[in-house]
């Protein structure tokens, strides 16, 4: 699990790296410092929805071969727990 985490962590920097740079450029450094946490922020939500949110597994989950499941027969996730598990792991750490 701490494996997984630890790279999808990893995965969720790069697409952070990619939106602030895009921000940056955009808007100018001035303005991506003073919303770097919400840059942040992007790029975690980003890299959950196309992950997670499309009911697949995380870069994370598919190193360590982990699946997502629900109860006792095994069945995956739904559509509005995918959605609250990706609201529990990027917006909660950040308010």
């Amino acid at each position: 699990m701490m494996r997984a985490a630890e790279k999808d962590d990893q995965y969720a920097s790069f697409v952070y790296e990619a939106c602030r740079d895009a921000f940056r450029q955009l808007f100018g450094t001035r303005v991506a410092v003073a919303y770097q946490n919400e840059t942040k922020l992007l790029g975690q939500m980003l890299y959950y929805v196309l992950t997670t949110g499309s009911g697949q597994q995380t870069l994370g989950e598919e190193y360590c071969d982990i699946t997502q499941v629900v109860g006792t027969y095994g069945l995956p996730p739904t559509p509005a727990r995918r959605a609250l598990f990706i609201v529990y792991q990027s917006a909660i750490p950040y308010i």
